[in-house]
């Protein structure tokens, strides 16, 4: 695992626009799993192991003296003790990586570690679409969490994002969005061997629990060859850099990505 720390709330509130799911602590908990991802990312040259980039930059036992953060024997994140409770300021956790990585098994720490409300898009796209996952809908709920995301650290409150953002474009757009609000925004990168990756989702394909999708093989393949890793400048930087050719803001590429986000949406 990559923490990277860009230097965040009581644990449990919901969507006051989307029916909580059946589940009781379906927003504070985060569910399992990931589901197929939706719109259109870029086709990019499947990742090399930017693992190996950050462990080769920094012995093992580095602490960061920046971001605070030790890298374990293979470069993963090796947590340093902290005191538990709120973040100051308050922090966007963004998870990083492809399904099977782990991601929601982390954010489900940092929900105890640092009073984070999580936000898990497959805890709730089962229970609201059912078992087939329409088209769009993900994209429509994962906007709603982030506008969500937005007024929690306004208040004060740390938040996770457990989507897996595979586009570069999608995390520097939630780095500037976190700025925007007044809190910091942490780059968490979960980096996965593709046959440990195939071995998690098989079995969890055969053990899903109302809050997963069923992927192929053949999925992981393209999710690869979709997914762009970030690498290790991408995940220490703290500024979202300028937006993408053709959009005068980010906000203007978020309302592309994610028209739900926008705090004058109507459902």
């Amino acid at each position: 695992m990559i923490d990277a720390g860009l230097d965040a709330v009581p644990d449990r509130i919901r969507p006051p626009t989307v029916p909580a799911p059946p589940r009781t602590a379906a927003v504070a908990a985060a569910g399992t799993g990931d589901g197929l991802r939706s719109g259109n990312q870029p086709h990019v040259r499947r990742g090399s192991a930017v693992g190996a980039r950050v462990a080769r930059r920094r012995r093992p036992g580095h602490r960061s003296a920046r971001h605070g953060v030790r890298l374990g024997p293979e470069g993963g994140e090796a947590v340093e003790p902290r005191t538990a409770g709120p973040d100051t300021p308050p922090t966007l956790y963004v998870m990083v990586g492809l399904p099977g990585a782990g991601k929601t098994t982390r954010a489900r720490t940092l929900l105890t570690e640092r009073a984070a409300l999580v936000l898990t898009p497959d805890e709730w796209m089962v229970p609201l679409f059912g078992p087939e996952q329409p088209s769009g809908k993900r994209d429509v709920l994962e906007g709603r969490f982030v506008w969500l995301a937005l007024c929690a650290l306004r208040m004060g409150m740390s938040v996770v994002l457990d989507f897996g953002v595979w586009a570069k474009e999608e995390r520097s757009a939630l780095k500037y969005l976190a700025s925007s609000a007044g809190a910091a925004c942490r780059l968490i990168y979960m980096p996965i061997h593709p046959e440990e990756q195939w071995r998690r989702i098989a079995q969890r394909n055969t053990v899903r629990d109302g809050t997963t999708f069923a992927i192929t093989e053949d999925d992981l393949v393209q999710y690869r060859r979709t997914f762009q890793e970030p690498d290790a400048d991408e995940l220490l930087a703290a500024d979202a850099g300028p937006p993408p050719p053709g959009y005068p803001s980010w906000e203007a590429w978020t309302a592309g990505r994610w028209p739900t986000s926008l705090p004058d949406h109507h459902a």
